[in-house]
């Protein structure tokens, strides 16, 4: 039996991501499919538009055998973070033979020889590297210079879209892990990443938000997202977060004067800007007054996020200390899938986590595995759902549930 993996953040859920289905099972010709995905909050420090199991319920109600969370320290954390976190929790089951991902361009043999250099890190490239920083570019520019130089600039230009630079990612973390999970590579065929028009079938995700967001008629969607996704969006209680609902919540949390010194991805500059910044101010205007030529939006949502949940840099290296992988968390699986179960629960180095009110019963059965380390990784996630929860309840006056009283989804 031979297992293919995706790693996505399904935000939404939409055609897009049924075509890497369908195209990751054909070409694997693997027999079942598994999402690791993101949970509440975004890599890109944004919230999720809805809930981890409601997204992860689309995804096994398209086809996935099975749904996992990446978790939140990961899940918000740099590419590298992401890819790094992700891979290991995949590894580490002893029962995924495949990673599919999304590229611009189907160039292995590219990929494979810049994935080799960012990870070896040679002398010419320490030595372009360093100077391109010297001269004033940021670190994503100086890495993209430096590639250059060495690969010439067609190799480089791998380097500008979100998609190459995450399949990168992936490569590197396989190459670091020594992973034995070999890499499927499948060329996008949707608009532009970034793209905010809908198009005939498969639009990107940001375009399905920005339609979302300015009150487009759902209907207009039906053509852009699988059954299950539409049934949510056409539902009369149809409700979504956006980053501004945390508006309130960073403002009280900015004014306990809270230290910042050991907060993830605040660096002593963003401790200083932020600490100057005004009080009454939207979130959306905070980010924007903070980012600067070296510090992108992505990097100071992702901080604020970090500072909420009082993730520290201290934590994160303990997490990278311990090769990343705790335990691989269940979000939703089809009836039918016991099998990949039982092969999991059998074949994995990690606790597979499906009752969460059994998370420490079950970790106890790992002794190799830093019991404290895990439950601190644990605590984020959960506090990372009440955080959600309370954005929710704060903007639409309903209860959820949280991860220890929702109903895990099996279809």
């Amino acid at each position: 039996m031979s297992n293919v993996a995706v790693i996505a953040e399904f935000h939404p859920y939409h055609n897009g991501h049924h075509y890497l289905f369908e195209e990751a099972m054909s070409l694997s010709h693997a027999d079942h499919a598994i999402a690791l995905m993101s949970g509440n909050f975004l890599q890109r420090g944004s919230i999720a538009l809805w809930d981890k199991y409601t997204r992860a319920e689309m995804a096994v109600a398209d086809g996935f055998d099975l749904c996992l969370e990446l978790p939140f320290v990961y899940a918000t954390g740099s590419a590298g973070d992401f890819a790094d976190g992700a891979v290991a929790i995949l590894e580490n089951l002893h029962a995924i033979d495949y990673l599919a991902f999304g590229v611009e361009e189907a160039e292995p043999e590219m990929f494979d020889e810049i994935a080799e250099i960012l990870v070896e890190e040679p002398e010419n490239y320490q030595l372009a590297l360093k100077q391109a920083l010297k001269n004033g570019a940021s670190y994503p520019k100086a890495r993209q210079m430096a590639i250059a130089t060495i690969c010439g600039d067609s190799a480089a230009a791998l380097l500008e879209t979100p998609n190459n630079t995450l399949a990168l990612s992936y490569l590197c973390a396989i190459r670091k892990l020594n992973a034995h999970i070999k890499p499927i590579f499948i060329k996008r065929i949707s608009n532009d990443y970034h793209d905010t028009d809908l198009q005939a079938q498969i639009s990107s995700a940001t375009a399905i938000r920005t339609a979302l967001t300015e009150g487009t008629d759902v209907s207009a969607l039906a053509a852009q997202v699988p059954p299950a996704t539409y049934l949510r969006m056409e539902a009369p209680d149809h409700t979504y977060l956006s980053d501004a609902m945390l508006t309130p919540f960073v403002q009280a949390c900015r004014l306990r004067e809270p230290e910042l010194s050991d907060i993830c991805d605040i660096s002593p500059a963003l401790a200083d800007k932020l600490q100057h910044a005004p009080y009454p101010i939207d979130y959306e205007v905070l980010v924007e007054q903070l980012k600067t030529k070296d510090i992108t939006r992505s990097r100071i949502a992702r901080a604020l996020l970090h500072l909420l949940l009082g993730y520290t840099e201290s934590d994160r290296q303990k997490f990278i200390g311990s090769d990343y992988a705790c335990y691989a968390n269940i979000l939703a699986l089809k009836k039918e899938s016991s099998s990949l179960i039982r092969q999991l629960h059998e074949s994995s180095m990690i606790p597979v986590i499906t009752k969460k009110a059994d998370f420490d019963t079950i970790l106890s059965a790992y002794p190799a595995i830093d019991t404290e380390l895990a439950r601190t990784m644990w605590q984020y996630d959960l506090r990372a759902t009440e955080l959600y929860n309370c954005i929710y309840y704060n903007h639409y006056g309903i209860t959820l549930p949280n991860d220890y009283t929702r109903k895990l989804p099996v279809l």
